[in-house]
């Protein structure tokens, strides 16, 4: 699949061949964030989210996540340290300086600085480094939000930046641990708006349906 291919479905434009996965050793993965759109490090609770203008790509966004929010055992915003390594159970990404959403208080927790391994299974990420999301022109930045082609959901990883993740917990029997694995993700960048479409989703979806998450 070119990138041509996958852009085109979204943007009508080929992104700039930028983009390469690295997995790189996870040793001394700790990393600043730096991300686009602001995340605060507070806990804070949300009863309005803030006014965006919603574009397509924007409700796109939230209807998948909306499906995701069911599903989810764990949604939370993290840091990807641009590290990965390959196990049986698939590729393990790892990310930190993370919050996470409680869902019966609707309030985004304090920022936690572990390192948070995730399982990548279905969902296989295309990497974004750093320097090179800076020369992304807009219509890709964009583009990387919301890419659905030809029946298929492309997802990005960008190095350096925050992201939205859904997880479910699925215990390793062998080890007594639980393993955190991915159902869907989405960049956090002021282009995607991704934690105030998120919010929105759930304000939109508490108001309908009191006490329902």
């Amino acid at each position: 699949m070119t990138w041509k291919k996958i852009i085109a479905g979204v943007t009508g434009l080929s992104l700039a061949v930028f983009l390469n996965i690295n997995c790189a050793s996870t040793s001394a993965v700790k990393s600043e964030p730096e991300a686009s759109e602001p995340v605060s490090g507070e806990a804070a609770s949300f009863i309005e989210p803030a006014p965006v203008a919603m574009k397509s790509y924007h409700r796109a966004m939230g209807e998948e996540m909306r499906r995701s929010f069911h599903r989810a055992d764990e949604i939370i915003m993290a840091f990807y340290t641009g590290n990965c390594i390959d196990k049986p159970e698939g590729k393990t990404y790892y990310f930190d300086n993370f919050f996470m959403f409680n869902p019966e208080t609707y309030t985004w927790g304090p920022l936690t600085n572990v390192l948070l391994p995730v399982i990548f299974r279905e969902l296989k990420p295309e990497i974004i480094h750093r320097h090179d999301y800076k020369s992304l022109s807009k219509t890709d930045r964009i583009g990387i939000c919301w890419d659905y082609y030809d029946e298929r959901r492309f997802v990005y990883l960008i190095e350096g930046e925050y992201s939205l993740l859904f997880l479910n917990q699925e215990l390793d029997e062998e080890s007594y641990t639980n393993n955190r694995i991915l159902i869907d993700i989405y960049p956090v960048t002021k282009y995607c708006n991704t934690k105030t479409v998120f919010e929105s989703m759930v304000h939109q979806a508490t108001t309908s349906f009191p006490g329902r998450r």
